[in-house]
């Protein structure tokens, strides 16, 4: 699953949850004198907002490991480069004592 459809599923979830909060919000209101019945939506209110947090940390999350995640594919790209790199200047460096040598060796 991509990052951005990940995202895109927790929003759906808060914006449903939202929704959720808003009519419980509502409930409240309409039972104003009803304490029992507004200590159970308060009791539900918390768990929404609790899951709402949650929400937020796990797509806090899910961005970070993507971003760790791009981090490393950079770095081991670079690690490759620098190998090749190094490769082929050990390659050069042979070639040109080869030469150096050839090029003693017909002089003398």
């Amino acid at each position: 699953m991509q990052i951005n459809d990940i995202s895109a599923n927790i929003d759906a979830k808060m914006h449903r949850l939202e929704q959720q909060l808003a009519n419980l919000n509502d409930a409240r209101e309409r039972v104003s004198g009803d304490t029992d019945a507004q200590a159970v939506i308060d009791q539900d209110i918390q768990v929404l907002m609790d899951m709402r947090a949650k929400l937020v940390k796990s797509r806090d999350l899910a961005w970070q490991v993507h971003q760790l995640g791009q981090q490393t594919q950079e770095q081991n790209l670079r690690i490759r480069r620098h190998r090749r790199l190094g490769l082929g200047l050990i390659i050069f460096s042979g070639v040109a004592l080869v030469g150096l040598l050839i090029v003693y060796l017909v002089a003398f």
